[in-house]
């Protein structure tokens, strides 16, 4: 299992943000996500995989504010892109990524909030 430790950006874009944004404001922050998740890549030194994988974005926010996991598919899907991109995936259809999701976990006041990025090859 690869982890990627994702510290750019909290809270993660959500379904939402989008659908409130005019498509141009949402394409620019969509490729600053892509951008900012392909350094955090290169920083983790992601090797590439063959696939199939599957690809979970954990959300651990700090706050207990109420987050729909299906509500940040925006950001798992910039993340996917941005693996691909990176040659870490060839492409992210079914055929690479069967299953990718969303886990959000308890919050914890000791801890700041964090997101990262787990590959697991099949």
């Amino acid at each position: 299992m690869t982890t990627i430790p994702l510290t750019f950006i909290s809270p993660p874009l959500t379904q939402n943000q989008v659908r409130r944004m005019h498509y141009q404001t949402e394409a620019k922050l969509k490729r600053t996500i892509i951008a900012a998740t392909v350094t955090s890549i290169r920083r983790a030194k992601t090797a590439p995989v063959e696939g199939p994988v599957e690809v979970v974005l954990h959300y651990r926010p700090g706050t207990r504010r109420r987050f729909d996991s299906d509500g940040l598919a925006p950001s798992l899907k910039c993340f996917l892109d941005a693996l691909v991109d990176t040659k870490v995936l060839p492409d992210d259809s079914w055929q690479y990524v069967p299953f990718s999701g969303v886990r959000i976990h308890e919050p914890n006041p000791n801890i700041p909030a964090a997101m990262w990025l787990e590959i697991q090859e099949n």
